[in-house]
């Protein structure tokens, strides 16, 4: 068996968030960023808000072909990156 061990930036950031980082986690990080209910959220993914709170708690997975697609949905590159975009909208409303 083979036990890959954690950055220190892994570390740090599930310190921050409290937990561990998973998919879920990070498309709650985002939705809550972006400002976006639960259910208008899966209304735009084309599920029902049961399912994406699923997903967000970790109870359900996601397959990568839908990641991807949910990512152009949400403007993003194929790899979901919402460290940059959650600091500029942060700073943003922080300056407003």
């Amino acid at each position: 068996m083979v036990i890959e061990k954690k950055s220190a930036a892994a570390k740090y950031l599930e310190k921050l968030r409290g937990g561990p980082l998973t998919f879920g986690a990070l498309l709650r990080s985002i939705r809550e960023c972006d400002e976006h209910t639960l259910g208008g959220l899966a209304k735009r993914f084309g599920v029902s808000r049961f399912h994406l709170c699923d997903i967000e708690k970790g109870r359900r997975g996601v397959s990568a072909e839908r990641a991807t697609r949910w990512a152009r949905i949400l403007g993003y590159a194929e790899a979901l990156s919402s460290s940059s975009r959650c600091r500029r909208n942060s700073t943003h409303r922080a300056s407003s």
